[in-house]
């Protein structure tokens, strides 16, 4: 077998993974299978009017090689993931894996991408992120919505350390909604 193969079957078993198991076996009758990529750079976003992103090209990739079709919509986290819970579509692919969409999603055993999760404030700010984060209460953040930020920082929001959290439907509109917010 070649390294290729085994990439790419890795890859579709990830994927099927994430569809729940009724969509699969139970129902022969989708000839489609429907998946959201949150929208953003460089997972899935729109470029010239078509959507592209390293998680959008494997996911058709991987589909294509192995005989299945797809739609895909790129949307906002938080639209894909109510998208999924009402049985709308099939996947979200990529997302962070939490113990509360353990409760209504599969997820692979191996994790296809690592991401970095940034802290930014305003130059001069005496705020920096040192891990302590009860330094930041009294502070308004901005966040995507839906996104978990890891088990920390997760848990920060759901203790109101915050002063404020401002929802964006994207990574890009949580920035421009930052340099809006004076606390930060």
């Amino acid at each position: 077998m070649t390294r290729k193969f085994i990439v790419i079957t890795t890859i579709f078993l990830t994927i099927l993974s994430f569809l729940p198991s009724h969509a699969i076996w139970a129902e022969p009758q989708y000839s489609e299978l429907k998946f959201m990529v949150p929208d953003g750079p460089p997972f899935g976003y729109r470029k010239d009017d078509k959507i592209t992103g390293i998680a959008y090209d494997i996911m058709i990739e991987a589909l294509s090689l192995s005989g299945y079709t797809a739609s895909v919509q790129i949307t906002p986290l938080s639209r894909a993931i109510q998208s999924l819970k009402a049985g709308v579509i099939g996947g979200v692919f990529p997302l962070y894996k939490t113990a509360e969409r353990e409760e209504f999603m599969s997820f692979a055993g191996e994790a296809l991408f690592t991401q970095t999760i940034s802290l930014f404030s305003r130059t001069g700010s005496a705020l920096n992120s040192e891990g302590d984060l009860q330094k930041y209460s009294g502070v308004s953040i901005g966040v995507v919505n839906q996104m978990s930020y890891g088990e920390k920082f997760d848990g920060a929001m759901k203790a109101n350390i915050f002063k404020r959290i401002n929802l964006a439907n994207s990574s890009e509109a949580n920035l421009k909604n930052c340099w809006q917010i004076e606390s930060i």
